[in-house]
């Protein structure tokens, strides 16, 4: 079970520590070149791994309104469950605010982090920078590393078999694009939602497709572009297929604000106040408004049962 410290000053210390930073948002096949050299590299030497990581997101932070926002990939919470899923011992979850971001890249390094967590270790990504203004790079570590003895360690870049670099941006753009299965290749895992079962219209249930209406637990989560999805959750320790709609249901409301709805197949389970992780596998089509109720129903049949055939082929 992975150790999670929200203070540095709960850390116990320990020189013999091999870290790496960074938001690590997605945790996708990129970050995990990082993440497996240091479960690899800590349990060889027999030394605490430990990521240090920030919320609230810094561009959630130091955004200077200029840009649209920034959505996320994955919420602190679903971080903290991938990073444990993987094995990491220990998590440093730093508050970002205004006061940290003025922090020069050194004093963040060598006042913060090697003389109160402690590391013998540290890994980067290719690319990675810190501080402020961005100043912290491997360069400075590497200065660092030389004048108080550790060991510093750039990790390259992921590519996709394609020759394609793997980056948070890039399934970003993918799941807008509704292109779910590129997104989860990219992650190493199935894109999820996690969120809390609420009530809603029940107008599924007389159409004989009951839904689950499901609130993302995290504002900033990056949630799919309006459609029709094919997912699957783990309930009550049992795994269940089925398909989720994002958009605003046109054919019964104006003007409504988009949710994410999602219909299990073969479950009949009171689902209310249940939280859960809501696994997207394919995309089926895009939202539309049906001006009779038949038309609706009729592509909910045609929706199911695409949905069973690919997952006669996921399930092989």
């Amino acid at each position: 079970m992975i150790k999670v410290f929200n203070n540095i000053e709960e850390v116990e210390y320990n020189s013999d520590t091999i870290v790496t930073v960074g938001t690590f948002d997605g945790v996708h096949l990129g970050h995990k070149e990082i993440l497996n050299t240091l479960i690899e590299r800590s349990k060889k030497e027999n030394k605490r791994s430990c990521i240090v990581t920030f919320h609230p997101h810094p561009q959630h932070v130091i955004n200077n309104h200029t840009k649209k926002e920034l959505k996320l990939i994955t919420s602190i919470e679903e971080r903290i469950y991938l990073f444990d899923k993987l094995g990491i011992d220990s998590t440093l979850v730093i508050p970002f605010n205004r006061e940290f971001s003025e922090y020069s890249a050194e004093y963040f390094i060598m006042d913060l982090l090697y003389k109160k967590l402690g590391f013998s270790d540290f890994l980067i990504g290719y690319d990675h920078s810190f501080g402020r203004n961005r100043e912290g790079n491997y360069n400075l570590l590497k200065e660092l590393s030389l004048a108080n003895n550790f060991i510093i360690e750039r990790i390259e870049a992921k590519s996709t078999s394609e020759d394609e670099i793997i980056s948070s941006t890039k399934i970003r753009e993918a799941i807008g694009l509704r292109d779910i299965q590129l997104a989860n290749k990219m992650l190493g895992w199935n894109y999820f939602v996690t969120g809390i079962v609420k009530e809603g219209h029940k107008r599924g249930r007389k159409l004989g497709y009951p839904t689950a209406n499901v609130i993302p637990n995290e504002v900033h989560k990056l949630i799919p572009s309006n459609g029709v999805y094919v997912v699957k959750s783990q309930i009550d320790g049992e795994e269940y297929f089925g398909m989720a709609n994002i958009g605003t249901r046109p054919t019964f409301l104006e003007n409504a604000q988009a949710q994410l709805e999602v219909n299990f197949f073969d479950l009949e389970k009171d689902l209310y106040g249940k939280e859960l992780r809501i696994e997207f596998l394919a995309y089926v089509r895009e939202e539309k408004k049906f001006e009779v109720i038949d038309l609706l129903l009729t592509q909910l049949n045609n929706d199911k049962e695409f949905s069973l055939k690919f997952l006669k082929n996921y399930n092989k």
